[in-house]
C-alpha cells in the first residue's frame, strides 16, 4: 500500500507518522533491523532532528519498513538478523512455545479449587 499512490481516504497510522516526522521538520534517515529472539524481530527508526542530533527510535519491524516503503529511505539489517531468519532455530522456538504452554497450563492448574468441579 505504500509503494503505490493510492489513497484510502483517511490516512492509515504509517502516513500519519511519516506526516508527522515531515511536519516536525525531522528527516527518516534509514531503517534498521538489529536483532532478533526466537520469532521476535526488533527494530530502530534513525532520525534526525532539525537541530541536528540523531536520534533511534525502537519500533516494530512490520512498522519500521511501512514507514521506510512510505517515505522511500533505505532499510538494512544486521548480519546476524540475516542469517537467524535465513536459517530459523524452529526447534528452539518450538522449545519456546512448550515452554510457555506449560507455564500456562501450571498457572491454571495453580488457579483451581475443587469448588470449580461442582
Amino acid at each position: 500500500m505504500g509503494i503505490g499512490d493510492e489513497h484510502q481516504g483517511r490516512p492509515l497510522t504509517h502516513d500519519v507518522m511519516a506526516r508527522t516526522i515531515r511536519e516536525l521538520g525531522a528527516t527518516l534517515d534509514a531503517v534498521e533491523i538489529v536483532d532478533v529472539h526466537g520469532t521476535t524481530f526488533y527494530a530502530n527508526l534513525l532520525l534526525t532532528a532539525p537541530n541536528g542530533s540523531h536520534v533511534e527510535v525502537d519500533a516494530r519491524p512490520s512498522d519500521a519498513i511501512a514507514l521506510a516503503v512510505r517515505m522511500d529511505v533505505p532499510l538494512f539489517a544486521d548480519e546476524h538478523v540475516l542469517e537467524a531468519a535465513a536459517l530459523p532455530d524452529f526447534q528452539g522456538v518450538r522449545r519456546e512455545e512448550e515452554e510457555q504452554e506449560m507455564e500456562r497450563f501450571h498457572d491454571f492448574v495453580e488457579s483451581i479449587s475443587p469448588e470449580d468441579f461442582d
